[in-house]
């Protein structure tokens, strides 16, 4: 998260990214999951939330879906957990 954080918008467009923004909801959706993986439930709820009030950012474009059911499946996965 401390790299992504430094990384500009004009950075992203150089590299064809577009908005750095658009790289949180998979950041925080995959540190979720491998916090989850730890047993570290809280952070990786964190993670989640994180996940979800980013995905504003992502386009209309097959990425989008694909990283809001991935948050899904991680929602269902801690539901499970305590």
């Amino acid at each position: 998260m401390e790299a992504a954080d430094l990384i500009t918008d004009d950075r992203a467009q150089q590299a064809g990214a577009g908005s750095v923004a658009i790289f949180y909801p998979f950041l925080h959706l995959n540190l979720g999951e491998v916090y989850r993986k730890l047993g570290d439930f809280d952070r990786a709820r964190d993670h989640l939330d994180r996940g979800r009030a980013a995905t504003d950012a992502l386009g209309d474009d097959e990425y989008a879906p694909m990283i809001k059911t991935g948050l899904d499946l991680l929602a269902d996965r801690l539901a499970t957990t305590r």
